[in-house]
């Protein structure tokens, strides 16, 4: 949990400095900086989502390896799913310009 907020935190910092560095403009061209930021961005985002609906479904336990294999399925199931929801969602917002 903390790795992500931590995360969180350096991927929004990097967000702003690009913001500033382009006149307000965070993704002003389709540069390889941008596109791994919306990647990076979507990744994060959808396991974070993922996992919450896991959660809130009764899909997960304290453990991994407490889990069945139908349970772990469906969490990474969630993961993946969300995950390219939202860099389909990002890229079209951030990238069709």
């Amino acid at each position: 949990m903390w790795l992500y907020l931590y995360e969180l935190v350096i991927v929004t910092g990097i967000y702003i400095l690009t913001a500033l560095m382009n006149d307000g403009e965070a993704f002003m061209s389709n540069s390889v900086f941008a596109i791994a930021m919306v990647i990076l961005i979507g990744l994060m985002s959808g396991v974070i989502i993922g996992l919450l609906i896991g959660f809130l479904g009764k899909k997960q336990r304290p453990l991994w390896s407490d889990m069945t294999g139908a349970e772990k399925g469906i969490n990474v199931a969630l993961m993946g799913i969300c995950s390219a929801i939202f860099i389909a969602a990002l890229a079209w917002t951030y990238l069709r310009g």
